[in-house]
């Protein structure tokens, strides 16, 4: 009877803790959605460095990045899903969004949860950086 009450004990405990503030569950679509409370094109659009490798070899593309809007507004789990285009575009896709301020959290049930979010980032080199050379090489 001892081993029942204890087993009973741990499941009720393990199940409760569950429905606690502090939740490890992602969700990938709720009620509603986490928000920027300012303008994400602008921020991206002051934050991003173009690196120099990605500009030098004529380096462009969209990065797509998934990350975790986290129950108190913050960025977390922050990584690329799209193909590599390398020049170290991913890694400051990836940097822009690791800090970019706190969000509006997701909510359900009126409560705020993580939500898993993807960003598209375009990287795009101004046509006055991009000098195409003829088949002379001059």
């Amino acid at each position: 009877m001892r081993r029942y009450y204890c087993a009973l004990v741990v499941l009720i405990m393990s199940h409760t803790a569950s429905f606690g503030q502090s939740s490890t569950e992602v969700f990938q679509y709720v009620e509603q959605m986490p928000e920027p409370t300012y303008n994400i094109l602008e921020y991206l659009n002051t934050h991003i460095e173009y690196p120099e490798e990605a500009r030098t070899k004529h380096i462009q593309g969209r990065v797509l990045v998934k990350f975790i809007v986290t129950e108190n507004g913050t960025m977390d789990s922050v990584h690329t899903i799209s193909s590599p285009l390398g020049g170290g575009l991913e890694e400051e896709a990836i940097r822009v969004v690791k800090y970019m301020p706190p969000w509006k959290p997701g909510r359900q049930n009126g409560k705020p949860i993580n939500v898993y979010f993807t960003q598209p980032i375009s990287f795009q080199l101004d046509n006055s950086a991009i000098r195409p050379t003829n088949a002379a090489g001059h």
